[in-house]
Order: structure tokens, then C-alpha cells, then sequence
């Protein structure tokens, strides 16, 4: 244990996360688009799987997690002290009381499914919320051991884990999804349900929400091979100890509930903000006059293919914000406000010239996205034109937020994302119960749109409120032209481009060339397919080369970007 914790530094550690965290939403985007396309899954199971893990990531949130932030931070401060005996105690008492509040999460999903299904008019849902229930318990023993491990600066099994889990899980469901959907008269009969479409979708979607169970225990059962493997290093530690403290069970259960409080906090607040679509959305279509299956398409293209693809640029924004969190909570700790200024300012620059050409492609390119990832099921490539630029004030909120916490600043983010999701609730409320509404002038379609206007609205005042507590308690000096300015130029061009560049090789390839080699139906399956990612490709050198052209980095910026500032240091020899 003790040259595990020797040979793994912090940046090392770092790294090793980075790069699972990228993993780990691929491969959540590869099985959702996977799931979306079977065919009796589509829009309707995405309204039920949806909704389903809307609830599962509010009560994970209240239940398991603050759960490794804890436990790595009492049981550092023991390993510092070489009080190994402390930290075993710490971690002993947090698989009690964490395994006690994971069992108690599991019963309030499993048997307050059918309400909790009542609530949102949607109760195909409650099968979907009993299959994902059990896996709060194994996440709940999961986070204890990954936290015992981070308190020893040991971050593989924290990310070795959660690649395993994701890994199960998109094999799991898909292929439960597929079984489900390949014996569906034998499911329907188990559960005494009379078959038609809508129950085919219940069914293969509490099918494909069990396949997130299985990744859990999948991932609990590697952690604990890993324990077992390095048991004999602890009980060294432990037997060889000298006793430093002597802490009750009670106190370290006080001081585990006290430090996840807050984590906790803002990560129920963060599922608030997720809740609000699934207890308005469906029910305020029915009000403006939406059948129930019209509603459940619609909120399903919203959890399912929205949600899905605009998660992609968020990961790249935790990759490089996340690592210059803790130069800032550093230069907060040496009261060095002005290199800190100069750090949350880097960050920021960074977040917007990721996000905003994200947003702006995905935008522009919308509806081909959605038919080249979707065939089967290619609704939604209007309502994305418009969330996509939720991406920027979100990925502003998350850098914000690492700021505000490295500040000591914990309740701001929270309060600042409360005040949103309350100014997102009463917006989709009345906005999505509305067809049109008349604004200066012009006529704005809504019912679903409502929920993308509002979702903006939300994150943007989100990011304006912890943008302007931070900018009290630190002058930024922000610059920002530079921050705003330049990546919107950049962002423009590169969206024109793509736009024309999939115009043009599209009505090529699908109006003249391919048509007469494979037929119609087929020249514009590939034409999209093809073309879509040649713009997507062209849109990449383009906005490349157009942060250059504008000298949007200096060379000081780019060494300190991660992975991309060692290989400019390599190529430059700085």
C-alpha cells in the first residue's frame, strides 16, 4: 500500500481520471444512440429511461455523492500523520453508515416507483425506477472503497472502476434492451400487460435501465478484488501504527455527514434543475393539447438525444477546467488573489473557446447529427438547434463553481443554480403549455421549444449570479474581448463553413452521384452520413486555424493547457 501511495503522484492521478472521464461519456453516448435506434425503443423508451434516471440521480445525490470527497479527505489527513489505524477506522465506519443510507435510497426508489411515476403522468416509468432502485446500494459501497483509495493518492481503482462500470453497462444494456425487444410477448405476459407499442418501449426500457445494475455490482466487485488484493499492506499499516487519535464512531460519522453535507447539496440542486423537465414537460404538452404518446416523443428527444449529445462537450470542458481548479484553490490558500485572477480568467477563456464552436456546430448541424446518429428515429434536430447553446453557460457554471469552492464559496453555486432551475420551472410552465407566443413582433413557436428557451435562461443566470459574487470577492479584470469576442468570430466563421460545406457536398453527392449507383432512399442515407462528417471535420481545421489567425493563445497559455501544453513544449523545446 505504502509504495502505491509513493509511486502515484497527484498529476499523475489527475491524468488517469481525465482520461477515464472521457471514456466513460463515450460510452454512454455510444449505447444511448445505440438503444434509441432498436426498433420499439426509440423517442418512448427515451421518455421512460429518461425519466427514470432523473429520479435515480436525485436521490444518488442525497444518498451516495459526497460519499468519496469525504472519505479521501478524513483518511488522508490520517495518512499524513501515518495514523493508518485511523484511517482504517474512518473507513470501516463509513461502510456502515454510507451501506445503511444506500439501503434506505434502494427502498425509496423500488417501493415509491409507482408514485414517484404518478407524479410525472408517466407510469410506464415506475418499471424503469424498480430495475435502476438496487444499483444506489452497490454505488453507495462503490464510492466507500474508491474514497479509501483517493485518501492514499491511489486514483486507479476510482478509475479503472468506473471504465468497468461503463463498460458493463453499455454492453449490458444494449443487450438486455435487444433481449427484451426479441421476447417481448414473454415479458409482457410476466408482468400481465396486454402488448402494444408503448408497453414494448416500457418494457425494453426497464430492460435496458437493469443493464446499469449489473455495471454497478460489475464495478463493486472489481473494488473489492482490489481491497483484497492489497489487504495484506493495510493490515501492515495498521498493526504497525502508533494510535495518534483515538475519534468515536460517532464523531467520524459527524465530521463523514458534515463534509458530503455540502457536496450533496450541490448535487441535489444540480438534479433539481434535470427535475424540472421531467415534472413539467410532459405534463404541460397534455395541457396545450398534446396526446400522451405525442408528449412522451417529445420528452423523449429531449433525455435521449439532447441530453445525450450536448454531454459530449461538457466532458472536454470538466478535462480542462477541472485541472486548474487546484492551482486556484492553491493561490486562494497563499492569498496570491492576483495570480488567482489570472488562473479563473485562463479558465474561463478556455471553457468558452471549447463550448461555444461545440455549441455552434451542433447547432448548425443539428438535424443532419440527429439523422446520421439517429435513422430511425430522427426527430429532434430542431429542438437541439436551440439547447445546444445551453452547452456554454452550463460549462461557465461548472468553472465558476470550481472557483467559488476553491474560494471556500460552497453555497453560492447552489444557491446560484436553485434560483435558476426555480426561473427554468415557471418558464417551462407556462411557455411549453403555449403553441406560439408573439415576442417584439415575432411569432416563436413552443410547446417543447419552451423547454429549451428555459434551459438557457436557466444556466444563464446560473453563471451571471456566481460570475458576479466571484467578481466581488476577486477583481478579474477579465478581458473581454479576448474571452468573448475572439472565439465568437472564430466560432462564426467555423459554422458557416460547416453549413456550407454540408449543403454543398450533400446535394452533390445525393442529387447527382449517388443516386444513380445505389438509389434514392440509399444516396441520402450515405450522402448525410458522409457529408455530415466531412463538415464536422472541416468545421474542426477551420476553427483551428482561425485561433491562430487571431493569436487567441500565448505561448505561456498553451504550455499550461494540459496534455496539449507538454506537446507544444516537446515540438517548441521550451
Amino acid at each position: 500500500m505504502g509504495k502505491t501511495v509513493k509511486s502515484q503522484t497527484f498529476s499523475k492521478g489527475i491524468i488517469v481520471l481525465f482520461f477515464s472521464q472521457i471514456v466513460i461519456k463515450l460510452l454512454g453516448f455510444v449505447y444511448r444512440v445505440i438503444i434509441t435506434g432498436m426498433d420499439g425503443f426509440g423517442d418512448i423508451g427515451n421518455s421512460y429511461y429518461g425519466a427514470a434516471f432523473q429520479f435515480y440521480t436525485a436521490i444518488l445525490a442525497i444518498s451516495t455523492v459526497g460519499i468519496p470527497s469525504a472519505v479521501a479527505k478524513l483518511v488522508s489527513e490520517k495518512v499524513a500523520l501515518k495514523d493508518y489505524k485511523g484511517a482504517h477506522k474512518i473507513f470501516r465506519t463509513a461502510l456502515l453508515l454510507f451501506i445503511t443510507i444506500g439501503v434506505f435510497g434502494t427502498c425509496i426508489m423500488y417501493f415509491g416507483a409507482d408514485i414517484m411515476a404518478g407524479w410525472i403522468e408517466n407510469p410506464g416509468v415506475a418499471y424503469s425506477l424498480k430495475s435502476l432502485s438496487f444499483s444506489i446500494f452497490f454505488v453507495a459501497i462503490a464510492s466507500i472503497i474508491r474514497g479509501y483509495f483517493q485518501g492514499y493518492c491511489d486514483m486507479k481503482p476510482q478509475a479503472n472502476s468506473q471504465i468497468l462500470d461503463q463498460l458493463a453497462k453499455c454492453f449490458f444494456t444494449i443487450w438486455l434492451a435487444w433481449f427484451a425487444g426479441q421476447h417481448i410477448v414473454e415479458f409482457a405476459a410476466v408482468f400481465g400487460l396486454t402488448l402494444n407499442e408503448d408497453v414494448r418501449a416500457q418494457l425494453m426500457a426497464a430492460a435496458a435501465t437493469f443493464g446499469s445494475t449489473i455495471g454497478t455490482i460489475i464495478s463493486v466487485t472489481y473494488l473489492y478484488i482490489y481491497y483484497k488484493r492489497r489487504q495484506k499492506d493495510i493490515k501492515n499499516n495498521v498493526n504497525t501504527a502508533e494510535v495518534l487519535s483515538n475519534e468515536s464512531r460517532k464523531l467520524i460519522s459527524l465530521k463523514l455527514l458534515s463534509l458530503s453535507l455540502p457536496i450533496m447539496l450541490g448535487s441535489v440542486i444540480t438534479s433539481i434543475a434535470g427535475l424540472v423537465n421531467v415534472f413539467t414537460v410532459m405534463p404541460r404538452l397534455l395541457v396545450a393539447g398534446k396526446t400522451a404518446e405525442e408528449a412522451k416523443i417529445l420528452y423523449g428527444m429531449i433525455t435521449g438525444k439532447s441530453d445525450t449529445l450536448l454531454n459530449l462537450p461538457l466532458a472536454l470542458n470538466v478535462v480542462y477546467a477541472t485541472s486548474l481548479v487546484p492551482n486556484i484553490s492553491k493561490a486562494f490558500a497563499l492569498k496570491d488573489y492576483k495570480d488567482a485572477a489570472n488562473k479563473i480568467n485562463f479558465s474561463l477563456f478556455s471553457t468558452v473557446l471549447i463550448t461555444l464552436p461545440a455549441a455552434v456546430g451542433i447547432s448548425v448541424l443539428a438535424d443532419p447529427i440527429i439523422k446520421m446518429l439517429f435513422p430511425t428515429a430522427p426527430l429532434g434536430g430542431f429542438y437541439i438547434r436551440v439547447s445546444a447553446y445551453a452547452v456554454i453557460f452550463i460549462a461557465l457554471a461548472q468553472t465558476l463553481a470550481g472557483a467559488l469552492q476553491g474560494m471556500g464559496k460552497v453555497a453560492v453555486p447552489a444557491i446560484a443554480l436553485f434560483t435558476g432551475a426555480t426561473l427554468k420551472y415557471i418558464l417551462n410552465y407556462f411557455l411549453v403549455a403555449q403553441d406560439k407566443i408573439n415576442i417584439f413582433g415575432f411569432q416563436m413557436e413552443m410547446n417543447v421549444m419552451g423547454a429549451a428557451y428555459s434551459t438557457i435562461a436557466c444556466y444563464f443566470v446560473t453563471f451571471l449570479i456566481s460570475f458576479t459574487i466571484l467578481n466581488r470577492k476577486i477583481k478579474l479584470n477579465l478581458n473581454y474581448i479576448k474571452c468573448f469576442v475572439k472565439p465568437a468570430i472564430c466560432s462564426a466563421v467555423m459554422g458557416l463553413v460547416a453549413y456550407l460545406t454540408y449543403r454543398g457536398f450533400y446535394l452533390v453527392f445525393a442529387n447527382y452521384t449517388l443516386r444513380h449507383i445505389v438509389g434514392i432512399a440509399r444516396a441520402i442515407k450515405y450522402a448525410n452520413l458522409g457529408t455530415t462528417l466531412l463538415a464536422i471535420c472541416v468545421a474542426g481545421v477551420v476553427y483551428g486555424l482561425m485561433v491562430l489567425l487571431i493569436h487567441a493563445f500565448s505561448d505561456e497559455e498553451i504550455v499550461r493547457l494540459p496534455v496539449v501544453g507538454k506537446l507544444f513544449k516537446k515540438i517548441y523545446k521550451i
